[in-house]
């Protein structure tokens, strides 16, 4: 009795270690090593004009950055960025707001929940987290596409404390497409 015991001890601490290593199969499951990149799979999943392109990952003891590219049903491309160290790293966590990041990351727009005036041409998400924000992605991206806010200089620990989104809005993508061209000189 003694033996079985502590074999299936074993064999349950060997599973649970798994679960939680860098080794471990991704099963969707919302807890272990992939635990919050799947619990935020899932809420993406939920809203139907959302459509999953990829997803990249940066493995280590943690899973420590991942992204999660989307199209949304307008075709805009953007991709959901978690970063290690960040407060907002589960759909449900409180963010202060969504930070864009564009195509070169010194630059950022930032569109706070308490006084960006951008929630008020769509409305603001039910709660101030990414569960909130994913069914008005879609409008969101829009709104950006034409807003006249400034570029900042990113301030690394700031955007510990929002929801991360690259996304090459209208005006940057034209740069980008015309420094792009044959015989353009690249900056």
């Amino acid at each position: 009795m003694k033996i079985a015991l502590s074999v299936f001890t074993t064999v349950v601490l060997f599973g649970l270690l798994l679960l939680y290593s860098p080794f471990s199969p991704d099963l969707g499951l919302r807890f272990g090593y992939f635990g919050e990149l799947n619990e935020i799979l899932n809420e993406v999943e939920r809203v139907e004009k959302l459509e999953v392109q990829k997803v990249t990952q940066h493995r280590d003891f943690t899973l420590e950055d991942f992204s999660i590219y989307l199209r949304t049903e307008s075709g805009r491309n953007c991709s959901i960025d978690i970063y290690d160290f960040a407060s907002v790293r589960d759909s449900s966590d409180h963010a202060k707001g969504v930070m864009i990041f564009g195509a070169r990351y010194r630059k950022v727009q930032i569109f706070r929940f308490s006084d960006s005036p951008i929630w008020n041409e769509i409305g603001r998400p039910k709660s101030n987290n990414i569960r909130g924000l994913l069914p008005i992605l879609d409008r969101f991206l829009g709104c950006v596409d034409s807003s006249t806010q400034n570029f900042v200089d990113l301030e690394w620990e700031e955007k510990n404390d929002f929801i991360c989104i690259r996304y090459k809005n209208r005006g940057e993508h034209v740069a980008l497409l015309n420094s792009e061209k044959p015989g353009a000189s690249r900056n």
